[in-house]
C-alpha cells in the first residue's frame, strides 16, 4: 500500500522495464558479435555458454535490427514468438527477468537474508534494510563475479 501511495510502485515498474530492455539489447549485442558475459554471470541468470550461443543464433535468425549510434546495431524486435526452441525461449525470458531484478534495487523482503526476517533481525536492520539488500545484492555479487563488468561498474560509480 505504501508503494502504491508514494508512487514508488510505478517508478519501480518503469525501472524494471528499462533494465529488461537493456538486458535484451545486451543479448542482441552478443548476437551481432559482442562479448559473451562470464560464466558466473550466465550461471546467475540460469544460462550456460551453449544457451547464450543458441540465444544469439535465434536472435540473428528472427530478430530485426536497425543502425544505432557509432555503427552499433540496435534491436528493433526479437520476435520471440517465432523462436523454434520453446525451452530456450523460456530460459531467455527467465534470464532477462533475473538480470533486470538484479539491476534494479528494491526494498523487498524476498531480497533479505533469512536472519533479517526474524524479529531480532527486523529490529537490527529496521531502517537499514535497503542498505543490507544492496550489500548482498550488489556488492557481494560483484565481488563474487570479479570480472571486467564489475570493475567498470564500480569505477564509474566511484567516479560519479
Amino acid at each position: 500500500m505504501t508503494n502504491a501511495i508514494s508512487g514508488f510502485a510505478a517508478i519501480d515498474m518503469a525501472l524494471q522495464r528499462m533494465a529488461g530492455i537493456l538486458a535484451v539489447q545486451r543479448f542482441a549485442d552478443i548476437a551481432v558479435g559482442g562479448r559473451v558475459p562470464s560464466k558466473f554471470r550466465l550461471h546467475s541468470m540460469g544460462l550456460t555458454q551453449a544457451d547464450a550461443a543458441r540465444i544469439s543464433d535465434q536472435m540473428q535468425l528472427y530478430g530485426s535490427f536497425v543502425d544505432g549510434w557509432f555503427g552499433k546495431k540496435r534491436v528493433r524486435r526479437i520476435n520471440i514468438e517465432k523462436w523454434e526452441n520453446i525451452e530456450l525461449r523460456d530460459k531467455f525470458i527467465v534470464a532477462v527477468d533475473k538480470w533486470s531484478r538484479r539491476a534494479v534495487q528494491r526494498n523487498d523482503i524476498g531480497n533479505l537474508s533469512l536472519w533479517m526476517t526474524t524479529w531480532y533481525g527486523r529490529v537490527i536492520v529496521h531502517f537499514r534494510s535497503f542498505v543490507a539488500v544492496a550489500w548482498n545484492k550488489q556488492l557481494l555479487y560483484g565481488i563474487a563475479a570479479a570480472d571486467r563488468e564489475t570493475f567498470a561498474a564500480y569505477s564509474l560509480a566511484s567516479l560519479f
